[in-house]
């Protein structure tokens, strides 16, 4: 969203448009003080997604009323998902650098640069 709001800011500069909605999204997603509230995860040093979340999941065989054919498969929650990060190192963790949007004298940039090195 961070950059899709600046290449759109952009486009409307371009054609003659109102830049400002656009602008305005893009100053707040690149707002490194309400990304590092919103996505830094202090317990695992890294920056991660958050909300409802249970990693405790199955995939369960419904039963068909054709006993030929196998019923298709079901996502059934074991444990009830509860507010929290994801916690894992991946693609969403590089997004602030990735787009820039980190700032460059940030003390989380070292710490997104090691787990680059070391995700473990």
């Amino acid at each position: 969203m961070t950059i899709a709001s600046a290449t759109m800011s952009t486009i409307a500069n371009i054609v003659g448009a109102d830049s400002t909605p656009y602008n305005s999204y893009y100053q707040l997603l690149s707002d490194n003080n309400k990304l590092d509230q919103m996505h830094w995860d202090p317990t695992n040093k890294l920056y991660s997604d958050f909300g409802l979340h249970s990693s405790s999941v199955k995939l369960v065989r419904m039963k068909s009323s054709n006993p030929q054919i196998p019923g298709p498969k079901v996502r059934k929650v074991v444990q009830k998902p509860t507010e929290r990060f994801i916690g894992s190192h991946g693609y969403v963790s590089l997004f602030p650098l990735m787009l820039k949007v980190i700032d460059p004298k940030s003390t989380k940039l070292e710490i997104v640069l090691n787990n680059l090195h070391n995700p473990n």
